[in-house]
């Protein structure tokens, strides 16, 4: 509820601003841009979270690279034994500076553009914990940042440029007739219009612009479009459509950390001795470096290559020493933007244990829809050393903001 109360302010202040602008029509980037806000959202795959991914909220270490959203979560773990549950992984990602632009705070999509593709993340984790005889949960937290570079042709901001190209003939058209229908407006009226407004107050060249204004207006709605075949609404779909199927797999580069706290729920403790033990106090758990790239194959379209590596520095306890683990990953996808599937290797390294071991999964990535991903991973893990395997499944649910999601 805070989160839409401010929402509302900030849109009410946006309003506000917008209604000290001059009567005068200005040119129609403002409507235009007005409208662009409510089409800037592209339903493209869900990039994963370094908090989530450091909470375990994946099989897999690699941290999935997609085009940047400014809003998503992720949850995991909420089936048992055939009942949903309150999910036992939860993550949230989002881009402060998208939310804001696509919010219409920020009218210059210049400045501060760099930002645009930086993300904080957060997650939570509750475990079941018997340690030390004690029957309670164990609560772990993350944070997280993660920024992603993508081409010019394929990021938002490429997105959005060819949006405005494509629309570019709609405000054309606009301009033209609302400046005859102007000239239609002073001949019915008899005004010379230089002469009145070097003559009249402000006052009343305010009363006569807005009269003017809104003549033009009512009559531009009521004629045919000269390019009726080009409305704005299929122009926006068909440039989306476009941009998902040509850019879905395109080159992209991605850079994250992460942070894990730990603590158990001492308000659920039930302890033998109820002498708190050396685990009860909050610990820094682990830390956690992604790096992730992603490049389509053979020139086509359905195909996609990504290969990336995770490093971790972890304890077990408050007084441990830091240990650390490593990953490498590659993953191959076959498909289109709404539904693809996947085959991944991974090898693993840990320090504490000594033993390496691979992860080979099989898997699918489908957008049900419009802004719900469902992932769903099987495969095998095989320890190197000990020889020991053992199957892994996991589904995993990614929710973002639909295409059709207005925020102002």
């Amino acid at each position: 509820m805070k989160k839409y109360s401010t929402f509302l302010l900030f849109w009410f202040c946006f309003i506000f601003s917008i209604g000290q602008l001059p009567s005068e029509v200005q040119l129609p980037t403002i409507s235009l841009d007005s409208a662009l806000n409510s089409e800037i959202r592209v339903n493209m795959a869900v990039p994963s979270s370094p908090a989530f991914q450091l909470l375990g909220g994946e099989p897999s270490n690699l941290l999935r690279v997609s085009n940047p959203r400014e809003f998503s979560i992720a949850i995991s773990d909420f089936l048992s034994n055939g009942s949903v549950i309150i999910p036992q992984n939860f993550g949230v990602d989002f881009s402060p500076f998208m939310v804001l632009e696509n919010g219409g705070l920020i009218k210059d999509h210049g400045k501060g553009a760099l930002f645009r593709p930086l993300r904080i993340s957060f997650g939570s984790q509750s475990l079941p914990n018997d340690s030390l005889g004690s029957i309670n949960f164990a609560q772990n937290i993350a944070l997280g940042l993660q920024y992603t570079y993508t081409k010019s042709g394929s990021s938002f901001q490429g997105y959005k440029n060819t949006l405005i190209r494509a629309l570019q003939p709609l405000t054309n058209d606009y301009e033209m007739r609302i400046d005859s229908l102007r000239k239609v407006y002073y001949k019915k009226r008899g005004t010379n219009i230089t002469k009145f407004m070097a003559t009249a107050s402000d006052s009343e060249v305010k009363k006569f612009l807005d009269a003017r204004n809104a003549w033009c207006d009512s009559v531009y709605n009521t004629l045919p479009s000269r390019i009726s075949e080009m409305s704005f609404g299929a122009t926006v779909t068909r440039v989306k459509e476009k941009f998902k199927r040509d850019t879905w797999n395109d080159f992209r580069l991605d850079g994250a950390m992460a942070v894990k706290l730990s603590s158990p729920d001492t308000l659920l403790t039930v302890s033998i001795d109820s002498v708190p033990g050396p685990d009860t106090t909050v610990i820094l758990k682990e830390i956690g470096f992604w790096g992730t790239v992603s490049f389509p194959l053979f020139g086509t379209n359905w195909l996609q290559g990504m290969v990336g590596g995770n490093y971790t520095f972890f304890r077990l306890t408050s007084i441990s020493e830091l240990q650390s683990r490593f990953s490498l990953n590659s993953r191959f996808y076959v498909g289109s933007n709404r539904l693809k599937g996947f085959m991944e290797a991974q090898y693993n390294g840990n320090q504490i244990t000594g033993i390496n071991s691979f992860l080979w999964l099989l898997g699918t990535e489908v957008n049900f829809i419009d802004g719900v991903w469902i992932n769903f991973y099987a495969g095998l893990s095989q320890d190197i050393g000990s020889k020991r395997n053992r199957v892994v499944t996991q589904m995993n649910v990614h929710l973002s903001l639909p295409e059709k999601f207005k925020s102002n």
